[in-house]
C-alpha cells in the first residue's frame, strides 16, 4: 500500500523519538570531519602556494599546487564515499526498529567499502566525462572571446544534463540504501532493483523531496542550525518512502 507524504513524515518522527540527539550527533561529526577537511585542505595550499612562490619556476609551482589539490581532493571523496553508507546504515537501523550505535557511521569502512567506492567513483568518472564539453566550450570561448554560440549550447547541454541526471537520480537513487541494507547484493542486481522498486514512483519522490523545501527560509535564518534537527527527519522519511515501495514490489 502507497503511503502518504504525511505518513511517511509521521512515521519518521515517530522513530526518532528518544533518539534525536544521537542522529543529530553523528550529523553534526559529520559536518565536524568535511570542515576539518576543508580547513586542512586550505592550509596545505597556503603552504603549497608559498612553496610554489618559492621555487621561483611557474610550472614546478603550478605542479605542485595541482599535486596538493589532487591528493586533498582524492582523500576527501574516498573518506565521503566509506562513510555515507555507514551513515545511511545507522539511519536505517533506526528506521526499522533495530539497535542503532554513533560507531555504525564507520560501518562503511569495513563491509564491502571497496564495492561503494568503486560504484561511487564510477559515478564520479561518468559526471566528469559528461561535464567535459562543458569546460572545453568554456575555455575556447574564454580566450577566443566569441560567447554567443557558447551561450546557447550551455545553456541546451546544461538543461540536458540537469534532466537526465535528475531522471537517473529518482529511477537508480535507491541502489545505495539497497546496498546498504544488504551490502552482499551485487551492485548491477542492486541497480535493477532500485529501477524496478521506482517504476510509477519516481514522481512520488519527487514530491516527496520537494516537500521539503519550506524548510530552506528556516535554515537561512538560523544559519544552517536547523539542518541538525531537519537533516536526520529528512534522511528518515526517505528511507521509509523506500520502505514502503519496497513492501508494495515484493507484495506484487
Amino acid at each position: 500500500m502507497r503511503e502518504s507524504r504525511k505518513s511517511l513524515k509521521l512515521k519518521a518522527r515517530r522513530a526518532m523519538t528518544g533518539k534525536y540527539l544521537m542522529a543529530s550527533g553523528v550529523f553534526a561529526v559529520w559536518m565536524v570531519i568535511d570542515l576539518t577537511f576543508f580547513i586542512m585542505w586550505q592550509i596545505c595550499m597556503l603552504f603549497s602556494r608559498i612553496l610554489a612562490a618559492s621555487m621561483g619556476d611557474v610550472g614546478r609551482g603550478f605542479f605542485v599546487i595541482l599535486a596538493v589539490m589532487g591528493t586533498g581532493m582524492l582523500a576527501f571523496i574516498l573518506f565521503e564515499f566509506l562513510l555515507v553508507p555507514g551513515i545511511i546504515r545507522m539511519y536505517l537501523n533506526i528506521c526499522q526498529g533495530r539497535q542503532a550505535r554513533v560507531w555504525d557511521m564507520f560501518w562503511g569502512f569495513h563491509n564491502h567499502g571497496w564495492k561503494f567506492f568503486g560504484v561511487n567513483l564510477l559515478i564520479l568518472l561518468i559526471s566528469v566525462v559528461l561535464v567535459t564539453p562543458q569546460v572545453i566550450l568554456t575555455a575556447a570561448s574564454h580566450i577566443s572571446g566569441d560567447w554567443r554560440f557558447a551561450q546557447v549550447y550551455l545553456a541546451g547541454y546544461g538543461l540536458l544534463l540537469l534532466t537526465a541526471g535528475v531522471w537517473a537520480g529518482l529511477t537508480y537513487g535507491q541502489f545505495y540504501i539497497i546496498l546498504a541494507d544488504d551490502p552482499e547484493k551485487p551492485v548491477i542486481q542492486a541497480l535493477e532493483e532500485s529501477r524496478k522498486i521506482m517504476k510509477g514512483n519516481r514522481c512520488r519522490l519527487l514530491v516527496l523531496s520537494l516537500s521539503f523545501a519550506g524548510w530552506i527560509p528556516i535554515v537561512y535564518i538560523t544559519l544552517g542550525a536547523a539542518l541538525i534537527w531537519l537533516v536526520p527527519y529528512v534522511i528518515c522519511t526517505m528511507l521509509f518512502f523506500y520502505l514502503n515501495v519496497k513492501e508494495d514490489r515484493y507484495q506484487e
